[in-house]
């Protein structure tokens, strides 16, 4: 018993927290008791910690490396990645485009695309220029991106590219 509550004594987390806190009752009070269920649900709740923990590092990761390529998430975006999976990302001074993150739960997966803020969709061809630029600077940023992650000890790897111009960006 008593190794079981220093297993999970260093840990913060609620869940574990509680375990840990039913174990020193349970040790408290002297009983003699099956320790195999309790050791299972320890587990559980240790290894949903690190996926926490895990899930924590890389946001903070996506997050810190966008930021030193000066992007900055609108306001009360911060928490995107880890509510919704989806977060808007700015340079500062550039009000017409932003770069749109949207993540799979683990953030394993993580798909980009550019976004204009416009009041209409009707496009001239000096603005579908002028999109197709945006896109561009954003693919050579992507690239830097990726390297960032990497020196952050996060594998980065392209699933699929499409070249800049071949679609529309979204209003």
């Amino acid at each position: 018993l008593r190794q079981l509550i220093d297993r999970g004594a260093m840990f913060q987390s609620g869940e574990v927290r509680d375990v840990v806190g039913e174990l020193e009752k349970l040790s408290a009070a002297g009983e003699v008791i099956e320790l195999e269920p309790w050791r299972k649900r320890l587990l559980a709740s240790l290894e949903q910690a690190d996926r926490r923990r895990e899930h924590e590092a890389r946001r903070q990761a996506i997050l810190e490396s966008l930021r030193e390529l000066g992007y900055e998430a609108r306001e009360g975006m911060q928490t995107a990645l880890v509510h919704g999976g989806r977060l808007l990302l700015q340079k500062p001074g550039q009000d017409e485009y932003a770069v749109e993150f949207v993540a799979d739960a683990g953030l394993d997966k993580i798909q980009t695309a550019m976004v204009r803020f416009a009041g209409e969709e009707q496009m001239s061809e000096q603005q579908r220029l002028r999109d197709r630029e945006e896109e561009e600077r954003w693919c050579g940023e992507h690239g830097h991106l990726r390297r960032k992650l990497e020196e952050r000890g996060w594998d980065s790897a392209l699933i699929m590219q499409r070249p800049a111009g071949e679609h529309p960006v979204r209003v």
